[in-house]
């Protein structure tokens, strides 16, 4: 397993599940289920490297006017759902926050830690145990300037995206 891999995985499950959620969880989960043990469980490294990799104060006010706001579990919610959405999307959202306009107005009814259960579901199914909880040490701050939580800091650092969720 290699990151070439993870990304196709997380891919084929989006193709074959669309824009539900749950097909994709359950493409993702047939299909690592599919592997052994210790490639599922690099497969569940690598998408918490990945989730930890978008640990971005800019990020976070991505998320936060995406969703109304969002305390740190949510902002890890929705690292884990972005995730889920694909490299490119995942690429271009990290490196570009203002580019998520696209889910303005659509995060509502999102299960933001759905997909991230497949690996633990997969692993579960072909050992019969839980999936061992990996030794990442969890990012302490995030990455970049903070930001106070102001409507004013977030309109000025994402004023495309501030615009599509605030008008």
């Amino acid at each position: 397993m290699d990151k070439q891999l993870f990304w196709k995985l997380v891919a084929d499950a989006r193709e074959t599940g669309g824009t539900n959620d749950e097909a994709c969880c359950d493409a993702l989960t047939d299909a690592l289920a599919e592997m052994e043990g210790p490639e599922i469980i690099t497969f569940d490294r690598i998408w918490r490297e990945e989730v930890d990799d978008a640990y971005f104060w800019d990020l976070w006010i991505g998320a936060a006017l995406l969703l109304n706001g969002a305390d740190a579990e949510l902002f890890t919610n929705f690292r884990h759902w972005l995730v889920g959405q694909g490299e490119e999307i995942y690429k271009a959202s990290v490196t570009e926050p203002d580019s998520m306009t696209a889910f303005a107005g659509k995060m509502g009814d999102q299960n933001l830690t759905l997909m991230f259960d497949a690996a633990a579901d997969a692993y579960m199914d072909v050992t019969g145990n839980t999936i061992p909880d990996p030794t990442l040490p969890p990012p302490i701050e995030p990455l970049g300037e903070e930001w106070d939580g102001s409507d004013e800091q977030a309109k000025a650092r994402l004023p495309k995206l501030f615009q599509a969720t605030r008008g």
